[in-house]
């Protein structure tokens, strides 16, 4: 199966977090230390089997890649994180100037007090 773009991929709120967490650091993490870091903030912990799921979800979704290391797998991601919600953003604004284009210059040429041709010019750097 071929991996779609990753801006085209929302994030739940655990994966949300469990990516939060792996992109603190450069080494990889272990389930169990996502676990651990997550359930450490929760009055209602999580179970291991749950991370397990979203790690490998995760990974299907190209967000993360694993490495075996001893016995354990230890993730990491495939993306920096400003990497990621920048090209969520540009996607998200693409999507909106293609089917909203006077609405999106409008936008553009009022906030950023640009004139109109200023700001189609600015809207066509979204178009993909």
């Amino acid at each position: 199966m071929a991996k779609r773009s990753l801006e085209f991929y929302s994030l739940g709120p655990l994966e949300k977090e469990v990516m939060e967490i792996v992109w603190k650091r450069d080494g990889g993490w272990s389930v169990r230390d996502i676990l651990n870091e997550i359930n450490s903030r929760k009055s209602v912990p999580y179970a291991y089997t749950t991370i397990l799921t979203i790690c490998q979800n995760l990974e299907k979704k190209g967000l993360l890649r694993s490495e075996r290391r001893g016995k354990k797998n230890l993730y990491f991601p495939t993306v920096a994180r400003e990497r990621f919600y920048r090209d969520r953003l540009v996607h998200f604004i693409g999507n909106f100037v293609k089917e909203n284009p006077d609405v999106a210059a409008s936008f553009f040429a009022e906030t950023m007090d640009l004139s109109p041709e200023e700001a189609y010019d600015l809207l066509k750097k979204f178009e993909r």
